[in-house]
């Protein structure tokens, strides 16, 4: 539990130093293409990373084998599985090239709805995605070495690197006197490029399995990871339904100005998510080796410890976000699309809700045995799209998208929740005592205690300020973790938690 704190800690400051960095570089893309133009770049990143179930897929693959060829302490596994998963990830990379250069090029040139006189500038700008998926594709793989083996500081550092060059990238718009979007698609690719190449260099100095040589053939191991990539490609690519398919449906049914607040919606919602995404990086290399050696009373109380988690951590971030997301946006963009507002909040609510399952599909996938669990899981994840398409197209407003993927997300937590109770052996009734109830105590008093501050932020006007607006912000900012800590953890939990507040705060004061 104590490596897991750590490890949560590195990645909780990575990923507050990549939000910010992030949602700057947002700032910036926005004011230098415009709001359509950036909504436009969204669309053609859907496109290019409609495959990135593949890339996903392979990840889950190499993190899962090699974190259980380490809990096992077989060195002859961690290498088999090591070269397996990376001639399928060369192998994968290939693919997307071949089926984004057909299919996807043809999508571009023909199905998307662009004017006629940017159609050069979004082709060029997709070539560039292209590359970039391709190169994003092998830098997973390596990344998923580095979580296997908990080695959270590189895996942090790889990350803040991407996200500083992004941002070089977007800042390059205005030094150039070319098309803003080829401009940002070309240095997207050189990040990714770097990047890629910095990992596999790192990788191969640092773990012993990645260390340059021939790439050993082993049938047994390709056949027993194919039968588990197999499904586990079903359920990504139903992912990539919920997600870039309804972008893409969105860019078809609506006009710029809707596209422009789903890319919003979708890049605020991805910031927040990741909060509890990088928590569960630190936790599925724990859940996975405890599995692999047997230790099953753990795994489930790692379980029911991270989905609480999970959970907390992006409520910390998405509650006041949501009561403050007006002037934030206002200050942030600047002028913002008036549907942005609703998207973002409904968005916010649906990540809430799957951050709560994270834990629930690392533990399914520790047991290796994911046909059921895919196939469950991967047609609910298409029946959303295919629900999203039919109210679109009788009429029913943009945001109804939302809606039909928060209520089908609810039925999915359940639905893992069952199959996780078969498979590993977690106790429903367990699952709601120690995760789902605090976090009702805590979702319920916060949510109370905030909109009664929001009423005397904004009676005062957001940029007054007076005794009652400072004690209403104080109160949205500090409800969620101040709950969290008296409702929300046990009393070990605290225990914890103080201990490592402490070891943070000695080592800041020793240095």
């Amino acid at each position: 539990m104590n490596r897991v704190a750590k490890n949560t800690t590195i990645l909780f400051v990575r990923q507050v130093v990549l939000a910010i960095i992030g949602l700057y570089t947002i700032r910036v893309l926005v004011r230098e293409l415009g709001i359509v133009d950036f909504g436009l770049m969204n669309v053609v990143l859907s496109v290019a990373l409609l495959l990135s179930f593949v890339t996903n897929s392979i990840g889950m693959l190499t993190q899962r084998y090699l974190a259980f060829a380490i809990g096992e302490n077989s060195f002859a596994n961690l290498r088999r599985f090591h070269d397996t998963c990376f001639f399928l990830t060369l192998a994968s990379a290939a693919f997307i090239f071949v089926i984004l250069q057909t299919g996807g090029n043809w999508f571009v040139s023909d199905g998307l709805v662009v004017e006629f006189s940017r159609q050069d500038e979004v082709e060029a700008l997709f070539q560039f995605f292209v590359l970039s998926t391709v190169c994003g594709a092998i830098a997973m793989f390596h990344a998923s070495v580095m979580l296997a083996h908990e080695d959270m500081f590189a895996f942090a550092f790889f990350a803040f690197l991407t996200t500083l060059f992004r941002l070089g990238a977007a800042l390059s718009i205005s030094a150039f006197n070319q098309d803003g979007l080829v401009i940002y698609g070309f240095f997207f690719f050189l990040a990714t490029l770097s990047v890629m190449l910095a990992q596999w260099i790192y990788c191969v100095f640092k773990y012993d399995e990645c260390k340059l040589r021939g790439l050993s053939s082993d049938t047994q191991a390709m056949r027993e990871m194919l039968g588990f990539l197999t499904w586990t490609l079903f359920g990504q690519f139903t992912t990539v339904c919920r997600t870039q398919a309804i972008t893409l449906l969105i860019n078809q049914a609506f006009n710029p100005t809707t596209v422009a607040a789903r890319a919003l919606a979708f890049t605020i919602q991805a910031q927040v998510q990741t909060f509890s995404q990088n928590f569960i990086a630190a936790l599925n290399p724990p859940i996975t080796k405890s599995f692999a050696s047997g230790a099953y009373e753990q795994t489930r109380a790692l379980v029911y410890m991270g989905s609480k988690a999970a959970f907390f951590l992006a409520w910390i971030v998405t509650l006041p976000l949501i009561a403050l997301l007006r002037p934030v946006l206002s200050i942030w963009i600047g002028d913002y699309p008036p549907e942005a507002l609703l998207f973002t909040r409904l968005a916010l609510i649906e990540s809430l809700i799957v951050s709560a399952s994270f834990p629930l599909m690392t533990a399914v996938r520790a047991a290796g045995k994911v046909r059921t669990y895919e196939l469950v899981l991967g047609s609910l994840q298409v029946l959303i799209f295919l629900l999203s398409w039919l109210l679109v197209s009788t009429g029913f407003p943009a945001y109804s998208v939302y809606v039909v993927a928060i209520l089908m997300n609810i039925l999915m937590l359940f639905v893992r929740l069952t199959i996780a109770s078969r498979m590993v052996g977690l106790s429903v009734w367990a699952f709601f005592d120690r995760a789902l109830m605090p976090i009702f105590k805590v979702v319920t008093s916060s949510s109370i205690i905030v909109i009664s501050a929001s009423a005397l932020v904004f009676e005062a006007g957001f940029t007054t300020i007076s005794l009652g607006s400072v004690v209403g912000l104080l109160a949205i900012l500090g409800a969620a973790p101040t709950l969290i800590y008296c409702f929300g953890l046990t009393s070990g939990e605290r225990a914890q938690l103080k201990i490592l507040l402490r070891s943070i705060l000695a080592k800041r004061a020793a240095k």
